[in-house]
């Protein structure tokens, strides 16, 4: 009994670490010039932004991305820590903002 445990356990591990290995076929230049885009095997699903602006040639080459203006602008209130400011050396470099 314990022997026929033992081989169905190790003919279980052998079949899914052979299943997790599967383009085994390429070795060489065809693994090292291997393109993923070009695979047959199923992919997942990519989803894109719709409203992204598409342009080509010289106007994509040239594009400002600071310069767009988006609809809504996030503000940023910082709150500066007064206990910090006076602290120069080894003080400042040992501050501890939790304390």
């Amino acid at each position: 009994m314990k022997k026929l445990l033992f081989t169905l356990g190790a003919l279980f591990f052998i079949i899914t670490v052979n299943q997790a290995q599967s383009r085994n076929d390429l070795k060489g230049p065809k693994a090292k010039n291997y393109k993923v885009w070009q695979d047959d095997s199923p992919s997942a699903t990519v989803y894109t932004n719709s409203d992204q602006v598409t342009l080509k040639g010289p106007e994509a080459k040239n594009q400002k991305v600071w310069a767009e203006t988006t609809a809504k602008e996030n503000k940023v209130t910082i709150k500066r820590d007064t206990r910090r400011i006076g602290l120069k050396g080894p003080a400042a470099k040992n501050f501890k903002p939790w304390k």
